[in-house]
């Protein structure tokens, strides 16, 4: 074969190769192209199934948390049902509503949120458990302690309400239940810092309920009577009498001997008129009536005390309170009608008799010197009932009496001081210089109820004061 064909075919067969070997580099190429776009699509339908799982995910979280932040069933009446609000007002729908059980509420969240998957902040919410239980009648002592603003209401009556901002804090409040059902509500809000509630209730049998003619014992753990007294007794509904000497009021319930404080109280029905309260007491003491204090002697000390009291009739208060610094324990209470100071009828004389020669300070006696004209006379001796033990002393005697339209003569005789009044105005001035002579005297006087008084100044010695009056029918020589 010649030399020139066999190198045409040697090209041909070059060509054909090369030929071959740009197929297969175009088809490999449009694989590569098709591999590639079918890689993107699974890349992009994997992204859409990743983010489609994620949301369902989601989806199934929110629900889930929304059922476990406000379920959709309800808690029982007799259960704490705790609602939570993301401020400090109660206002609004809770983002956290559950049940808290049947115990004693106590939660100390610290610096964290009561709930961190339901929105609660760690500061500025509130909360409110309620539930209803059933009480046996009674006296019930309630304790909260919280940090900061909280409330009680036992029925829709506020009994604690300390709503504020403020430290760690404890309030008792002692509530009189019926027996039944009763609606217990706490509520509260966290400021700034830690957050803690506690709260609990007890049936105290040192707290008596006590009726309004009993004498009613508060007894308190310190000297000033303050805060919640430790026990409420019935103590009767005699006199006051504790002599405790160096024990105290009671070995269970108050059990101090020194540094305590009592405060009784009653209301008594009085008849008009003067009693004499007597106090013993070691160591401070103050007796109150209708409010009124009476006797002060709140510092440490021991005596007996005596107060002068004029009542008018019906019911009164009377509230003796006691402080015990050291050392022996002791008070009591009693009174009686007044041996020196009676109780005198408008018409009748009302003598009173003054220690003072001035009709000053108040009266060592009151007697009733009865409706006719005063005939008085008196001795060195004084009184026979020991009331006016002197010789020197002023007297005033008072009366209304009720005259005819007429002229009347007055006449007043004493050798001593004397001065006599109709209505309030003088018509007989002796005071500075006695007659020994009876002085008379004709009024004018209309028709009606008048008001006499007389007034004496006796000196040492044997004395008497009279005065008498009677109707006449010629002119007075003073016309009223």
């Amino acid at each position: 074969m010649p030399q020139s064909h066999r190198g045409t075919e040697k090209n041909q067969r070059l060509m054909l190769v090369f030929d071959l070997l740009c197929v297969s580099v175009t088809l490999w190429q449009r694989l590569v192209v098709e591999v590639r776009a079918m890689m993107q699509v699974k890349r992009t339908a994997l992204m859409l199934v990743v983010l489609l799982g994620g949301w369902v995910t989601c989806v199934a979280h929110a629900q889930a948390t929304n059922r476990r932040c406000a379920p959709p069933v309800p808690v029982a009446q007799d259960r704490w049902r705790g609602e939570y609000f993301a401020n400090r007002n109660l206002s609004g729908a809770p983002v956290l509503v559950r049940d808290e059980g049947v115990g004693d509420l106590f939660f100390d969240w610290g610096l964290n949120a009561p709930d961190s998957e339901c929105s609660l902040p760690v500061d500025d919410f509130s909360a409110r458990w309620a539930r209803t239980l059933t009480f046996s009648p009674g006296t019930y002592r309630f304790t909260v302690t919280a940090d900061d603003g909280v409330r009680v209401l036992i029925d829709d009556r506020v009994v604690i309400d300390e709503w504020h901002e403020q430290a760690m804090l404890t309030r008792v409040a002692d509530v009189d239940l019926t027996g039944g059902a009763h609606r217990l509500v706490v509520e509260y809000f966290e400021h700034l810092g830690s957050a803690a509630i506690k709260f609990n209730w007890s049936r105290t049998p040192c707290l008596a309920k006590v009726a309004i003619d009993h004498w009613r014992g508060e007894y308190f753990a310190n000297r000033e009577l303050n805060g919640q007294p430790l026990m409420v007794s019935d103590d009767g509904m005699g006199f006051l009498d504790f002599p405790w000497g160096l024990a105290g009021p009671s070995a269970s319930c108050l059990r101090l001997t020194d540094n305590f404080s009592a405060r009784w109280t009653r209301t008594f029905a009085f008849a008009p008129g003067y009693y004499r309260f007597k106090v013993n007491a070691d160591d401070g003491v103050r007796l109150f009536i209708d409010k009124q204090l009476k006797l002060d002697q709140w510092m440490p000390q021991r005596g007996e005390h005596v107060v002068d009291v004029e009542l008018g009739g019906g019911n009164h208060q009377l509230v003796l309170e006691y402080f015990e610094q050291y050392g022996s324990a002791e008070v009591g209470l009693r009174w009686e009608r007044h041996p020196c100071l009676a109780t005198v009828a408008a018409d009748h004389w009302k003598g009173e008799y003054f220690a003072a020669s001035d009709l000053t300070g108040p009266p060592l006696q009151i007697r009733d010197e009865g409706d006719g004209p005063l005939e008085l006379a008196f001795d060195k001796a004084g009184d026979k009932q020991g009331c006016l033990k002197r010789e020197e002393f002023s007297a005033r005697w008072t009366r209304k009496a009720t005259f005819a339209n007429g002229t009347y003569r007055f006449t007043v005789e004493s050798r001593e001081r004397v001065r006599f009044l109709l209505d309030g105005e003088t018509l007989v001035h002796q005071w500075q210089e006695p007659k020994a002579s009876p002085t008379t005297m004709e009024v004018v006087v209309p028709a009606g109820n008048h008001r006499l008084t007389l007034e004496y100044a006796k000196v040492p010695g044997a004395g008497a004061v009279r005065l008498r009056w009677e109707a006449v029918a010629r002119s007075a020589s003073v016309k009223r």
